[in-house]
């Protein structure tokens, strides 16, 4: 079997395959195309959200990808990670976290429509060791590209990208990991033996209000809606198995956070695992 030329183009024009039939008239071949065209295209606006919201499932356990950062970005930046409708950008001492929601399928994005509301969070390490380097982690297949402009003296080619990356010694004895997936951030502080959670501080900037609710949740009111930190899971692995440690955050001000954990095993580690949760304020299906 032999694909045409027309085929081809058919193909990286409508993601189809059509092949070429000996002996075949031209207008047979385009009715059977446009016959295949008429059956896959849904017509009905339900099918159509149907298929954003299975899209949006599969897309949402994706895991984050972070590029290091090679000139594409803030030269303070070390590591970026970009998705559909969010950036992160990483340093030793902050997150900086900028959202702005997706239109829903049935909204149009013209020059009428009311602009969606965007929101920037810091989360900053108060008194952190704004010294410790970023190690990028799980290194992933993929690559990033920027060919932007003329000049291929500014373009950035195959940036590294990893699914982790680690701070450490942001406080002592305490190393930082970000991960997560494009429904929430992750981000661990780990604590070598000995090593004191009363030192970890977290400045949230850019929220009106910070709050923690009866579930435990830190709640993140901005301009364009609530964003969520989920309760921390503390916990400590002891002979390949995870005990969970009691824990919550404590307000330490308008704008500060700490952790407040009840008593554990000083002498192994302990992890603290905050996670923001950003799909119910980009539009997506809340975890």
């Amino acid at each position: 079997m032999t694909v045409s030329k027309g085929c081809l183009a058919g193909v990286l024009l409508a993601g189809f395959v059509c092949a070429r039939v000996p002996g075949s008239s031209f207008e047979a071949r385009a009715r059977r195309y446009s016959d295949l065209n008429t059956r896959l295209l849904p017509l009905d606006p339900r099918d159509l959200a149907a298929q954003h919201a299975r899209v949006d499932e599969r897309y949402g356990k994706l895991p984050l990808t972070f590029e290091a950062n090679v000139g594409q970005t803030d030269p303070r930046v070390e590591f970026v990670s970009r998705g559909n409708g969010y950036a992160f950008f990483l340093t030793a001492s902050e997150a900086v976290i900028a959202f702005r929601p997706r239109l829903p399928p049935d909204r149009k994005d013209d020059r009428t429509s009311k602009p969606s509301a965007s929101a920037v969070l810091r989360i900053q390490l108060a008194g952190a060791n704004a010294a410790s380097k970023a190690i990028g982690r799980d290194q992933l297949p993929g690559k990033a590209n920027y060919l932007i402009g003329n000049d291929p003296g500014r373009w950035r080619i195959n940036i590294p990208t990893y699914e982790r990356v680690a701070f450490p010694d942001v406080y002592p004895g305490v190393d930082l990991v970000y991960y997560g997936n494009h429904r929430e951030l992750e981000y661990d502080f780990v604590l070598r033996p000995g090593a004191r959670p009363q030192n970890i501080a977290l400045n949230i900037r850019g929220p009106e209000s910070i709050e923690v609710d009866a579930h435990g949740d830190l709640v993140l009111q901005t301009a364009g809606g609530i964003i969520r930190q989920r309760r921390p899971v503390i916990y400590q692995e002891i002979d390949r198995r995870r005990h969970e440690i009691a824990g919550r955050y404590v307000l330490r001000g308008a704008h500060q956070i700490g952790f407040d954990v009840a008593a554990y095993d000083s002498s192994r580690p302990l992890v603290i695992d905050p996670v923001l949760v950003y799909s119910t304020y980009l539009g997506g299906h809340g975890g």
